[in-house]
């Protein structure tokens, strides 16, 4: 009777062990995917935002749009949105398409020109686009049938 592991009940372990952790590393990759598009979600949010709050207080006119399909740049202007300074740039992980662009608030905080951010090719996700109301800016799932954000918050 021997006291130790035989060579194959070593090599059996190990291989259980490498399914395991290569399962694993999977899984945390694709949560961890998800994390950066709602991330990049909520930060759209909160700049489209913050837009809203910033033309009302300085009385100014506001653009949000997408350059590129990585960046979102948001200007303050005077009438239009063909010229103006550059307030915030977003850098984004994934990414995004937008509808009617650029997104324009005015100086009252309410949005003429309404329109929407979503994450390229996401469909997995809780929150995939952003969309701007008249009134109001909410997160919602992309639909791609209606090509259109639905919102959930």
């Amino acid at each position: 009777m021997s006291k130790g592991f035989s060579l194959i009940e070593l090599l059996l372990v190990i291989a259980i062990l490498v399914v395991l952790s290569s399962v694993g590393i999977y899984g945390y990759y694709s949560y961890q995917h998800k994390l950066r598009v709602e991330g990049d979600i909520h930060r759209i949010y909160l700049a489209l935002k913050n837009m809203q709050i910033r033309a009302k207080l300085e009385k100014k006119l506001y653009c949000a749009y997408l350059q590129g399909n990585k960046t979102i740049s948001i200007n303050a202007t005077g009438t239009s949105c063909s010229y103006g300074t550059t307030v915030e740039t977003i850098n984004l992980h994934t990414e995004f398409n937008a509808t009617n662009t650029p997104i324009i608030v005015n100086q009252l905080g309410v949005f003429i020109r309404l329109g929407s951010f979503y994450a390229v090719n996401e469909p997995n996700v809780t929150v995939n686009c952003v969309k701007a109301s008249t009134f109001r800016i909410c997160e919602g799932h992309w639909d791609e049938n209606q090509k259109e954000c639905v919102c959930i918050y």
